[in-house]
């Protein structure tokens, strides 16, 4: 849907190593989904975006948590 109303989509996924951006200067927003793994885990992959969800918030722009997402959008703001 969001491709349909003329977005790019730039796909990241950390635990193979895609970096992730300082910056949403050139993005509209932000998705976190799903997956298997908790946002309680010790994992270096999921701390990563945990800290990662500051730059939408930081910079005002939509972000969009499924989920995992939404989990890790708790802690994030729990740990401010």
């Amino acid at each position: 849907m969001l491709i349909e109303h003329g977005y790019e989509l730039d796909i990241r996924r950390p635990p193979p190593g895609h970096p992730l951006s300082d910056t949403l200067s050139h993005h509209a927003g932000a998705m976190i989904f799903g997956g298997p793994m908790s946002a309680n885990d010790k994992d270096d992959d999921i701390k990563q975006e945990i800290d990662w969800i500051c730059p939408p918030l930081r910079e005002n722009k939509p972000f969009f948590g499924i989920c995992l997402g939404a989990q890790m959008m708790s802690l994030h703001l729990e740990e401010r």
